[in-house]
């Protein structure tokens, strides 16, 4: 007797791929608040911090940090892709329909 199983449900694929992209927008509006109250020293909007240790953390949170969410973004939205793709061929073979 075999225990694979082969089945989608269409309705959670359209929900799980609306979550991927909702994340990956909360994420890419994270960064954006996130980098304007880190700002420079001084600027409009930012937390006021001057030193040495304040342009560390600046030069590594662009330098590190907001590449590595931004990375994260992507992958979010890449596997929403891949999900929606998934879907279609999946309600093609059951359905007969490519949407």
């Amino acid at each position: 007797m075999s225990t694979d199983l082969v089945g989608v449900n269409l309705a959670q694929m359209v929900e799980l791929q609306r979550m991927f992209e909702t994340k990956a927008a909360e994420v890419d509006q994270l960064v954006v608040d996130l980098t304007a109250l880190v700002g420079s020293g001084g600027a409009t909007g930012s937390v006021h911090w001057q030193g040495r240790l304040a342009d560390t953390f600046r030069a590594e949170w662009e330098s590190v940090f907001v590449p590595n969410l931004r990375q994260l973004v992507q992958s979010l939205r890449d596997q929403a892709i891949y999900i929606n793709e998934n879907r279609r061929r999946s309600n093609l073979v059951l359905n007969g329909v490519d949407a």
